[in-house]
């Protein structure tokens, strides 16, 4: 009996590993985006609309998507839990064998739905509660109980569960069906008309109808296809039904080794086609950036070239806490200006990375209008544990305690972010945060951005990250000019080194009015000027040879400037997620 669930086991195991490895971005983006409140009048808020328990149970679990080894544990034993459901739902004597493997391939079909960010795990917990209700309503052994347990247990699951109590109908009619116990499948039609009623009496008015009937909880997005979700439902409906009818009797070994290299071979398909390349590059960036992993951002812009702004965004800021912006900034693919600070659009996901440059420049009162941003942007109206804390953070940096004390007590009803503010007066004292630009209330126009990083440069000459900004900002907007103006202030920075950059971009300046390099009176190394001799070669004679568009001549300012933007891998027509 106990080999009956090897493979419940397999599928938690496989899930464990494969969030570790592959999902903490994912999993981080849930988190970061939710503040789970441990009072009662969160969890009234919830259990006043349908399907609100199961989203308080989700939300509770989200927290502990904080921790990548944490929240892979709580994902395999949500996957595990459903696969376990459809097989104690088959109730198979015999052939329970191919039953659990083929019982993989529409939890496989759950983890593909989830796979869109967009997607909350309330579905996932709202699929579990349903299947496992179903399976209460299978406890009485004579017909009369189990047809009463169904007509009250079903409203209740609507309540509980939200629109997902459909599927645990179809699927207590599909097996009543197959069974031919008609009086437990009149009790499911009764049902069926009693969730209906209730759902109708029930409507709440401040949400459109199709809202209510896609669920409130299922997904972040206010309007979305749910064409994947309905069909995931539809598949776990029929799955206990089928496996009953396709296994009643023992199964040759042949056709279960069969059935395991089959559902092997597809499980994997199927999941990575949930998965948006979009998503995975803005969200897989983000969750570096979040936990200031630099050199984990610079390794991924080699292994996944950004192709947005948001993407470059957060390579460009690694780059410059490494150090490394003035001399790497054209090893890595640039789209413009907007590559350093994006410009900013009414979306949630984008305002948090600028925030994160912002307070980096030491622009706290824009960081703190970012997070504002942000958080009024998020498309469920949730609060979001990430928003408060730099909330938090910048209102201690202006001074404002009493503010910072009102977002404290939100966090204070939190699991893993209730100390803060503690956190944040140790970084003060330790003065491990960025120098601050004392403006008062003033905030900068996004459209200005040069003379927003001049005014920063002026006030605290030795801001490094300032300078390497304003500098890449001149040369990402051919602005040669403004580079020379600004390249004398940075005698204040110490550079140990002419950056790499600023060497590339003097000798095509000292090119247009001089051919003697050699006469050059800033100190430019050999090799640079040597390539940009053997750039200039190429691009008089032949400006379709291919070396001009491979390292090492590709990866410099002259490239940029002269050819334009190095082509990153074009971007995958997809929805986005925001």
């Amino acid at each position: 009996m106990h080999g009956r669930w090897l493979s419940t086991a397999a599928v938690a195991v496989v899930t464990f590993v494969v969030c570790v490895l592959l999902a903490p971005a994912w999993m981080s983006f849930h988190e970061q985006y939710q503040l789970f409140q441990s009072t009662g009048t969160y969890f009234l808020h919830h259990l006043s609309l349908p399907g609100g328990v199961a989203a308080y149970v989700a939300q509770w679990l989200v927290q502990f998507f904080l921790f990548p080894a944490a929240g892979a544990l709580v994902m395999a034993l949500l996957l595990a839990a459903l696969h376990a459901a459809l097989l104690s739902l088959a109730r198979l004597r015999d052939g329970w064998p191919l039953a659990s493997v083929l019982a993989v391939l529409p939890v496989a079909l759950a983890a593909r739905v989830l796979a869109d960010v967009n997607m909350l795990p309330a579905l996932l917990v709202a699929a579990d509660m349903a299947l496992w209700g179903v399976l209460l309503c299978l406890l009485p052994v004579r017909g009369w109980g189990r047809a009463v347990l169904t007509v009250v247990c079903m409203p209740v699951l609507y309540w509980l569960c939200g629109p997902v109590v459909w599927m645990a109908i179809a699927c207590a009619a599909l097996l009543a069906l197959a069974r031919r116990r008609w009086l437990w499948l009149g009790a499911c039609v009764l049902s069926a008309a009693v969730v209906a009623l209730l759902a109708y009496v029930t409507l709440p008015v401040q949400y459109p109808v199709a809202r209510v009937a896609n669920g409130l909880f299922y997904c972040r997005l206010p309007q979305y296809d749910a064409t994947w979700q309905w069909l995931m439902l539809g598949a776990l409906a029929l799955t206990p039904a089928l496996l009953w009818h396709l296994c009643r009797r023992r199964v040759r070994p042949v056709v279960l080794c069969a059935a395991v290299v089959a559902v092997a071979g597809l499980s994997w398909p199927v999941v990575s086609t949930g998965v948006d390349p979009v998503q995975r590059e803005v969200v897989g960036y983000d969750y570096l950036v979040r936990n200031a992993r630099w050199d984990d951002v610079v390794e991924r812009a080699v292994q996944v070239p950004p192709t947005r702004p948001l993407s470059t965004a957060c390579v460009n800021l690694a780059l410059a806490q490494r150090g490394q912006l003035s001399d790497s900034l054209f090893h890595y693919f640039q789209n413009g200006p907007q590559g350093l600070i994006p410009p900013f659009t009414r979306d949630y996901i984008e305002s948090v990375t600028i925030g994160e440059i912002y307070y980096h420049l030491g622009m706290v009162n824009d960081a703190q209008r970012m997070a504002m941003e942000a958080q009024a942007c998020v498309p469920d109206g949730r609060l979001s544990a990430r928003c408060m804390q730099m909330l938090l953070h910048t209102s201690l940096l202006n001074g404002n305690e009493r503010q910072a004390q009102r977002y404290q007590r939100w966090l204070d009803n939190t699991l893993f972010y209730k100390h803060t503010t503690k956190d944040a007066v140790k970084s003060l004292q330790k003065a491990s945060v960025p120098p601050r630009l004392h403006d008062g209330d003033l905030f900068y126009d996004g459209n200005n951005t040069e003379q927003v990083l001049a005014r920063i440069v002026e006030q605290i000459p030795t801001h490094r990250m300032a300078y390497e900004y304003l500098m890449a900002y001149c040369l990402l907007s051919r602005n040669l000019d403004g580079f020379m103006h600004y390249f004398p202030q940075g005698q204040a920075i110490g550079f140990d080194h002419m950056p790499l950059a600023y060497q590339e971009a003097l000798v095509y300046v000292w090119s247009q009015q001089s051919n003697d390099f050699s006469a050059m009176p800033w100190p430019v190394a050999p090799h640079v000027v040597q390539g940009v001799m053997n750039f200039a070669r190429l691009y008089v004679t032949d400006r379709s040879n291919a070396a001009l568009h491979e390292p090492p001549l590709s990866q410099t300012f002259w490239s940029y400037l002269l050819l334009g933007p190095a082509p990153a891998t074009k971007p995958t027509t997809s929805s986005t997620i925001y």
